[in-house]
């Protein structure tokens, strides 16, 4: 059904009202996710690839495959871009 599913993430509490989603459909498909979070001017990487982390550690703890990453750029050219990642 679902082999990969990606979870585009702004920070916002509305995003992050996803991953219970994500998380039931990664379980019950075995598919593998990819977290991704588009940094704008003036964000910092560091700050929110530390945050990233921290969702893909409790998606992880999960058993379900996880691969998160921070791009920086247009975000809608990143998302369509982050189709093609393998896992």
């Amino acid at each position: 059904m679902f082999d990969r599913i990606l979870v585009p993430l702004d920070g916002s509490p509305a995003s992050n009202a996803a991953l219970p989603l994500v998380k039931t459909l990664a379980r019950a498909t075995g598919g593998s996710v990819t977290l991704l979070r588009v940094s704008l001017p003036g964000e910092s990487a560091p700050d929110l690839e530390a945050g990233l982390g921290r969702i893909r550690e409790g998606l992880a703890s999960s058993d379900i495959q996880v691969q998160a990453a921070v791009r920086t750029g247009d975000p809608a050219d990143e998302i369509l871009a982050a189709r093609c990642w393998a896992v």
